[in-house]
């Protein structure tokens, strides 16, 4: 069963009204999981979800640094010679994204494209 909400809120409600034995969850940051936790005694896993200490949640990693690699060589495989990376804070999984564009800078120099101007963050 898929669910999708915005407000975490709603996840032991819905849990709890279809009696789960557990869940797999994404898209929340680390407050918003610290406290569901608390609240909640349904296991739960987060997928890619970022923390910056450690908690009393599983996470399941993605590793960015290689599928961004992977994209990046096939963009530029195929002509492209720039990158934007926008994102709409700088908070959780977001404040990762300036990392993420050291990828594209990796993929431009192995591709002999000048690194100056091939990437901006927004």
């Amino acid at each position: 069963m898929i669910k999708t909400t915005s407000d975490i809120r709603e996840i032991p409600v819905f849990a709890s009204m279809w009696n789960m034995d557990g869940l797999i969850l994404i898209g929340f940051c680390e407050a918003d999981y610290e406290s569901l936790r608390n609240q909640m005694r349904i296991s739960f896993v987060v997928y890619d979800g970022y923390f910056e200490k450690c908690s009393k949640v599983v996470n399941l990693l993605i590793d960015h640094y290689d599928g961004g690699y992977q994209a990046g060589k096939y963009l530029m495989e195929l002509g492209h010679k720039k990158a934007l990376c926008i994102a709409d804070n700088f908070i959780c999984m977001d404040k990762g994204r300036k990392r993420q564009l050291n990828v594209w800078r990796q993929c431009a120099m192995e591709q002999n494209i000048r690194q100056k101007s091939c990437c901006r963050l927004i």
